[in-house]
């Protein structure tokens, strides 16, 4: 560890008078170790192995490396076995092929997305229904993940954006501006004068409240050559008001028939749609069917032909690729390695055993220590370092002298 003595000290100091440097740091060392040990083991070790293996920088070059092999290893699985024994055979009708599906497997995530949609999916079906057994909320759970086969959600959010808009629309109807009068441009003017005056907002806020049961008297008071000023002044607001509700209404309209207009657009050629409630078949792709059936080569006869055809290889392997592919030793199932009889018991006492070292009789003049990390139960597993011995090492202390370590 490459953490000076003095951090150690510092962090032991904060997490109490019990806690040593030493202990500290040793413990914080075990726990690296033993998540990366664990990462290595449930991740790692799978993206580093095959077929994952075969994605990670060059396709071209990964392939030339697997085919150096003289047959397929024991520790392969039967995906990397079907792609060594194709390109044995014919390496180059199929090289293409397999790398257009490599690289397809290179886009499949690896997430626990799927796992946690299912979760989600019971939970939610659990607290609607507290009372279902657990096959029926198995069942609704499995329908409830399958909702988004039957949704569009592009197609969703323009009806949802078309709904809000036609509410919008809805509303303006109401909008004529009748209650625009003399008296409102008239209690307008007196609450602009107001607020202007003022310079704290609630004195303005005040002001506002006051000029609300004021102005009533003060337009009582105005004369008829004013009230008439102030009943024009409406009239144009109010014709003002309509134009404006008007060309609002124009552009909803517009907006309307615009979201309407993607809904009738086909789908992009390129964009693949995977929603069946878009795969449904039209009255066109029905009348089409009708057609294909009534034709001469969908009879019985020419589909068997078809089928025939089909299940062909494209180019017949040579005498020399079936000599090849009879003399390789293909074993399509592995059996797992039996499991060590120590393994359980480390596993069953992790705890006591978390920090040991342990040495291992390898049969050989040198014995191999390990280090513990880790130990699973479901599945049986247990996580080891391998330790070096080296020189002994003196522990620091600021207090003791060189001449009494020899006392």
């Amino acid at each position: 560890c490459n953490i000076s003595q003095d951090t150690w000290e510092r962090l032991a100091a904060i997490c109490g008078p019990a806690e040593t440097p030493e202990d500290l740091r040793t413990q914080c060392c075990l726990s690296a170790l033993g998540s990366s040990c664990f990462l290595h083991w449930r991740v790692m070790r799978n993206i580093r192995s095959y077929p994952w293996k075969l994605v990670e920088g060059d396709v071209q070059q990964n392939l030339d490396e697997l085919l150096r092999h003289p047959q397929p290893a024991a520790e392969w699985d039967d995906t990397t076995r079907k792609i060594y024994t194709l390109l044995r055979l014919q390496p180059v009708e199929w090289r293409d092929r397999v790398v257009e599906a490599l690289m397809l497997l290179k886009e499949i995530p690896w997430s626990t997305a799927g796992v946690e949609q299912g979760h989600a999916s019971a939970a939610i079906v659990s607290r609607l229904h507290p009372m279902s057994g657990l096959d029926s909320v198995a069942d609704r759970a499995f329908c409830h993940s399958a909702l988004p086969l039957l949704q569009d959600k592009g197609r969703e959010k323009v009806h949802r954006k078309i709904a809000i808009l036609e509410g919008r629309l809805a509303r303006l109807r109401t909008k004529t501006g009748s209650g625009i009068s003399g008296r409102q441009i008239f209690f307008d003017d007196m609450v602009a004068g107001l607020v202007a005056a003022g310079d704290d907002r609630r004195v303005r806020a005040e002001l506002s409240v006051w000029a609300m049961g004021a102005h009533g008297d003060e337009w009582k008071r105005l004369s008829p050559a004013d009230h008439d000023l102030y009943n024009r002044r409406a009239a144009m607001r109010r014709q003002q008001y309509k134009a404006d509700v008007d060309q609002q209404r124009s552009d909803l309209r517009d907006e309307i028939r615009e979201k309407k207009n993607e809904l009738r657009l086909p789908p992009p050629p390129g964009e693949r749609r995977t929603v069946l409630s878009v795969n449904r078949f039209t009255e066109e792709d029905i009348r089409q069917l009708d057609d294909m059936v009534q034709r001469p080569e969908y009879k019985n006869q020419q589909l068997l032909a078809r089928r025939t055809s089909a299940l062909t290889a494209p180019v017949h392997p040579g005498d020399e690729q079936k000599q090849m592919l009879t003399s390789m030793d293909v074993k399509l199932v592995v059996p797992d390695p039996p499991m060590l009889p120590w393994v359980k018991k480390l596993a069953y006492y992790r705890t006591d055993f978390r920090g040991c070292a342990l040495v291992f009789n390898l049969g050989t003049p040198q014995e191999s220590s390990m280090l513990f990390l880790f130990g699973l139960q479901t599945p049986m597993a247990v996580g080891l370092t391998r330790l070096r011995k080296m020189d002994v090492v003196l522990p620091s202390s600021r207090s003791v002298r060189a001449g009494s370590i020899w006392d």
